[in-house]
Formats: C-alpha cells, sequence, structure tokens
C-alpha cells in the first residue's frame, strides 16, 4: 500500500546536547503524549523545506537541517505513512510551543522516560550520539 502523506519530524539538538520534545495538545490525536515536532510535508515541497516550514509554524524558530536520523514507517489505521526524522540545530528564535501543551530539553539518556508516541520510540536508541558528542 502507498503512504498518502510523508511526515518530517525535527530532532532539534542543542549545543549541550539535550533535545526538544513537545507534549501534544489534548485536542490533537494522542493527546498528552510526547513527540519531535513536526508534521506532514505538501505537494511539491522537499522534506528540508518541509520541515522548516513546520518548526517555523509549530515553535517560531528557524531551524537548519543537518542530517537524517532513520526513517519510521507508521501502519496507521489509514495506511503506511512514513515519519522521517532529521537532526536540526536552531540558527534563529527560542523555540515556543504554539499549538503544544508543552515544550521541554531533555539529556538523551533521559528521553525514553518520557511517554512518547509510539512511532517516536525506535529514536530513541540513535539519540545516544548526541550524549557522546557533547559531554
Amino acid at each position: 500500500m502507498e503512504a498518502k502523506y510523508v511526515v518530517v519530524a525535527g530532532v532539534i539538538v542543542r549545543p549541550d546536547g539535550c533535545v526538544l520534545l513537545q507534549k501534544r495538545s489534548l485536542h490533537r490525536d494522542f493527546p498528552g503524549k510526547w513527540e519531535f515536532p513536526g508534521g506532514k510535508v505538501e505537494k511539491g515541497e522537499s522534506l528540508e523545506d518541509a520541515l522548516v516550514r513546520e518548526l517555523f509554524e509549530e515553535l517560531g524558530v528557524v531551524v537548519s537541517v543537518n542530517e537524517h536520523i532513520c526513517t519510521v514507517v507508521w501502519d496507521s489505521d489509514s495506511g503506511p505513512i512514513p515519519i522521517i526524522f532529521q537532526r536540526c540545530s536552531v540558527l534563529v528564535g527560542k523555540p515556543t510551543p504554539k499549538d503544544a501543551e508543552a515544550i521541554a530539553w531533555v539529556g538523551p539518556e533521559c528521553v525514553a522516560d518520557y511517554n512518547l508516541i509510539h512511532s517516536n520510540v525506535a529514536v530513541v536508541a540513535k539519540l545516544a550520539k548526541y550524549k557522546e558528542e557533547y559531554p
């Protein structure tokens, strides 16, 4: 079955190695769960452009997209949805939740302690390298 759309998610990493999580608002699917911010890629949009747009809309920041971390295919009720996780750095602005209940800067070793959306759990194992980069 072909995917109806593609989702991009930003793993925003601070210079100290902490990553940004956001808590989904109560009016969305999976209310109260934590996730890496992002959203759907629009028709004709590159993955990078979509992620830059989504993070600006959701957090009010301009980011650079640095590297692909992993791709997870979520088996939703409407079919498979690829979620492409990219490492990002904030270039301009301070992250402020616009449609989320809250945001948190979390050490990579503590991300698994948060009640993550299932599709985001696979990223946790990939975060260890950020702790090593920023001891």
